[in-house]
């Protein structure tokens, strides 16, 4: 195993791709310990168009690695991925642990590792789940869920593929994180520094009519189906997540209002999520009296700040 010389950044990465070529695997120095300790795979954890995720002794933590042959991934998009996990530090966001590096002529990403699951198991497949949905623990899903697409927005980037797929929900604290940036762009003044791509079936009117280029408002739209189908328990069509059958389909839910006002057909008046964010912290604030009432005969004003922190700390960004 060769080391390549010290860097940081996409001029490191493009120093990389350059050894590619030799077919031998070449890391950053700083990483050259950790990759050592994490030669052996411990178990699959998915796999998707291009390539797989495993589950990986990295230093002295486990990690998700995702793997990535060389051929199936440009330097552009190598480089924009990276950017974008760089840029994107926030605790309702998957996090890049270390550069990537080559080995066996496969790209090898370090993320964080969450003991958790993927939203689709928890609403879709409860029998599978091991969370039991309720008000508050949908609140902490919900909140987590904007918070951490507030954030990527705030920094100009479009997730592109936000699914149930494409959250995870970790066990003990039901903390929503945000995974799968690898199709994630910057987006800003109608610049885009990627291709369209995405789920047809969480993508908004004027992607399947229009053929629109997906910025942040199509994001917004995707949230705001996810949303819907974890508060009624089941998948929505696409073509019946409108405005009116939201506010149908949610009725006497306290997140029907945001919800219907993300899902807005015409993207020009379609809420952000800065703006929905207040909506939906609003709602939670509802859905919390009501468990309180129910757990304290008068309500005490400081046990209602303590459990709304829960919620409302995961709107805070990391520096």
């Amino acid at each position: 195993m060769t080391g390549i010389p010290k860097g940081e950044g996409p001029g490191l990465l493009k120093a990389q791709l350059a050894h590619c070529s030799n077919q031998r695997a070449y890391l950053p120095s700083d990483n050259m310990a950790k990759a050592k300790m994490a030669q052996q795979d411990t178990s699959t954890l998915a796999q998707g168009c291009f390539g797989k995720v495993y589950k990986v002794k990295y230093g002295d933590q486990w990690a998700c690695v995702k793997r990535v042959p060389v051929d199936c991934i440009s330097e552009t998009d190598l480089v924009r991925e990276y950017k974008v996990y760089r840029k994107a530090k926030h605790a309702n966001v998957v996090r890049l642990l270390g550069d990537p590096w080559v080995k066996d002529l496969k790209w090898n990403i370090p993320l964080e590792f969450i003991s958790g699951e993927e939203l689709e198991t928890t609403i879709f497949y409860p029998h599978k789940s091991k969370i039991k949905l309720n008000r508050f623990v949908q609140a902490s899903i919900i909140s987590g869920m904007c918070a951490g697409l507030t954030y990527l927005h705030s920094k100009d980037i479009v997730h592109q593929d936000i699914k149930p797929d494409n959250i995870m929900v970790e066990h003990e604290t039901h903390r929503a994180i945000i995974i799968d940036l690898g199709l994630a762009k910057f987006f800003r003044d109608g610049i885009s520094s990627a291709r369209n791509l995405g789920n047809l079936a969480y993508s908004a009117p004027e992607i399947l009519q229009q053929h629109a280029v997906r910025d942040q408002r199509s994001d917004v739209w995707a949230m705001g189906k996810v949303i819907a189908e974890l508060c009624i328990g089941e998948r929505l069509l696409t073509h019946t997540v409108t405005p009116s059958n939201i506010q149908s389909i949610l009725s006497g839910n306290p997140y029907r209002r945001a919800v219907s006002k993300m899902v807005d057909s015409n993207p020009a008046t379609r809420a952000s999520m800065m703006t929905v964010s207040d909506k939906i912290l609003r709602a939670i604030d509802e859905i919390l009296r009501e468990l309180l009432k129910l757990i304290v005969p008068v309500l005490d004003c400081d046990c209602l700040n303590h459990v709304r922190c829960c919620c409302k700390i995961q709107h805070k960004h990391t520096p």
